[in-house]
């Protein structure tokens, strides 16, 4: 993986979590709704989701409102994320998802590039009461690369750590 690329799936994965505790770990699609997530780095999610279009658009900006990157999600008929598109600040793809989701959770998102080679994945891990506990992110290779747990585990905040030696699946 490219370190652009790695950059920016990493970005996302901590992104995601550091949010987590925020968005209630997943938004509901199934209603209309617009969210502004403030994070303490001064950026910005702001999330608008349509269940109508079934499509969902997640714009990140900067502290001074500038756009980062923008993903539109499209969702399947149960509302649930099918596939999604990243682009840059200039609009251009950054990466395409596919989203594994069983019994109403994404259990994993395959990250390509804008080339449809293979980046990445991201596992999620979710406790008995369905919340969001970590993700994996594992490279091309097959390797875990990082670990980042959720806030919403007591006594936890989100954080991003070193690959377990053994894999944990």
């Amino acid at each position: 993986m490219s370190t652009p690329s790695f950059f920016l799936a990493s970005l996302s994965l901590l992104l995601l979590l550091a949010n987590a505790q925020n968005c209630r770990a997943q938004i509901s699609y199934s209603q209309p709704a617009a969210r502004v997530v403030r994070n303490a780095d001064g950026t910005r999610l702001n999330i608008k989701v349509d269940p109508h279009s079934q499509r969902v658009e997640e714009v990140l900006e900067d502290a001074n409102k500038t756009v980062v990157w923008r993903i539109v999600k499209e969702l399947d008929d149960a509302l649930q994320p099918l596939r999604a598109t990243k682009y840059d600040a200039k609009n251009n793809i950054v990466s395409r998802h596919r989203y594994l989701v069983l019994r109403g959770r994404t259990e994993e998102e395959e990250i390509r590039d804008a080339n449809d080679k293979f980046l990445s994945k991201l596992v999620f891990y979710y406790d008995t009461k369905g919340r969001m506990t970590r993700v994996e992110q594992v490279n091309a290779q097959g390797t875990v690369v990082s670990v980042s747990r959720s806030s919403t585990q007591p006594g936890r905040s989100p954080n991003s750590e070193p690959a377990p030696s053994t894999p944990s699946r």
